[in-house]
């Protein structure tokens, strides 16, 4: 039987208040399942929430412009808890919107696959994706429960 998580408990997880997740619910943008008059998230709903939730600004991975870029570099990642790699994506994307976002050949693609995996594509000129896949790399080697990993689609 699949775990489901309470609103406190989502909002644990996500380093947001109680009232934040309600929200979220109310807007749609976070499904789960009232019983008895409580809100309960499976893991897949939490999973659904974080991609929906910052997916907005970033590109499909099938798009041409990245098919199409000459240089792409992908980091396949792991982490232990929601909001580490919630933490650590910001901290990218704030990095890229300070420094690569005028750029038009230059992108950045995020997503979670899978519970506790995550991808990073970094798509343009040779020096966009290593000097930015270099910074990534340098903040993902202060994380303590963020790792690189090899991941295969099953």
């Amino acid at each position: 039987m699949e775990n489901y998580y309470s609103v406190n408990e989502v909002a644990d997880m996500l380093d947001v208040t109680t009232r934040s997740i309600r929200n979220y619910i109310k807007s749609g943008k976070l499904i789960g399942l009232k019983i008895g008059g409580k809100w309960y998230f499976s893991t897949d709903n939490i999973l659904d929430f974080i991609a929906g939730h910052q997916l907005v600004f970033f590109m499909d991975k099938n798009d041409s412009a990245i098919n199409k870029s000459p240089y792409t570099l992908r980091f396949n990642l792991y982490f232990e808890h929601v909001s580490s790699i919630q933490t650590f994506k910001d901290n990218i994307l704030d990095y890229h919107q300070d420094v690569y976002a005028n750029d038009q050949d230059r992108l950045f693609y995020y997503q979670i696959y899978k519970e506790k995996h995550a991808e990073l594509l970094l798509s343009g000129s040779f020096d966009y994706v290593i000097n930015f896949g270099k910074w990534i790399n340098h903040l993902l080697q202060q994380q303590t429960d963020i790792y690189e990993v090899t991941y295969t689609d099953d």
